[in-house]
């Protein structure tokens, strides 16, 4: 098991940034077809995180990405608004989604894309652990 970790501005450029390096770490588990829902997940849910958190100005998100031979979990801790209760269990579909929506797919690219999601939130504190498989869902 291998793992790295990284403290981010809450800004949409630090997410890119940080971005490639994610991916850099998860290459050598999943297959490129899973590489790109990681990465399509990681994106959202960091994003979300900082355009939907609200944490206080100059608030840092922290990432961690933990590699195993055969999965990859990339987990994000933050200080803003926790997500509203029973969001991630009742995501749509992503094909049910318009796709000339200009939002709306976070969530369901989100929960559909990832094999296993765990959220928990505290009192200033946000968890959001997502978990892919190298070879995709048992």
């Amino acid at each position: 098991m291998t793992q790295r970790a990284w403290t981010i501005e809450s800004t949409p450029e630090a997410v890119d940034a940080l971005m490639a390096e994610l991916c850099d770490a998860a290459r050598p588990i999943l297959p490129a077809a899973r590489l790109i829902e990681m990465e399509i997940a990681a994106t959202e849910a960091l994003t979300n995180v900082v355009l939907h958190g609200n944490a206080d100005a100059g608030a840092a998100i922290g990432v961690q990405i933990t590699t195993t031979r055969d999965s990859v979990t990339v987990e994000i801790r933050d200080s803003g608004r926790p997500v509203p209760a029973g969001l991630f269990e009742t995501a749509p579909d992503p094909a049910e989604i318009d796709p000339l929506a200009e939002d709306g797919r976070g969530i369901a690219l989100i929960t559909s894309l990832s094999d296993r999601l765990d959220y928990t939130s505290t009192p200033g504190s946000n968890r959001l652990a997502l978990t892919f498989l190298a070879g995709g869902a048992p």
